[in-house]
């Protein structure tokens, strides 16, 4: 993977100090949705010797929007609850939306800086435009706060 336990707290929002084995299989979903189809294998495999930078930031992203109902939500034997902590306030759902829209926009961004860094060292192997067509959004929550 190219995000590893070294590199994931600077280019997620998670903080250092987090959990990371609940997320690993979403890293492994990100790259296998975001990365590896608009590069080949052989590119893939140098990524995991050294990743460049935008490569790394727009995963990083990717994998902050992928984990952040997992972040906020618990399955559990009681079923789906929010996550809770005694030392803190727990997040509104309309704040975690709205976390969310913030974190897609930042990868509307990072997304023409990764395309145009596949692009100008031809790592690029898909024809594809500068903008995202595979928006991922909390649909039951209001975003207008």
């Amino acid at each position: 993977m190219l995000l590893n336990n070294d590199n994931i707290a600077k280019y997620t929002i998670l903080p250092t100090d987090y959990n990371y084995d609940e997320i690993w299989n979403y890293v492994n979903i990100a790259e296998i949705e975001y990365i590896k189809p608009l590069i080949s294998e052989d590119t893939y495999n140098s990524f995991t010797e050294h990743t460049p930078e935008p490569v790394l930031q727009y995963l990083g992203m990717q994998v902050s929007q992928l984990v952040l109902p997992i972040i906020a939500l618990k399955v559990s034997d009681k079923g789906i609850t929010r996550n809770n902590s005694e030392y803190s306030s727990k997040a509104t759902l309309n704040e975690i939306s709205y976390l969310e829209v913030r974190i897609n926009s930042t990868i509307n961004l990072l997304y023409k800086a990764f395309i145009k860094y596949l692009k100008d060292n031809n790592l690029l192997i898909s024809n594809c435009s500068l903008e995202r067509d595979n928006v991922y959004s909390f649909p039951f929550v209001n975003t207008n706060i």
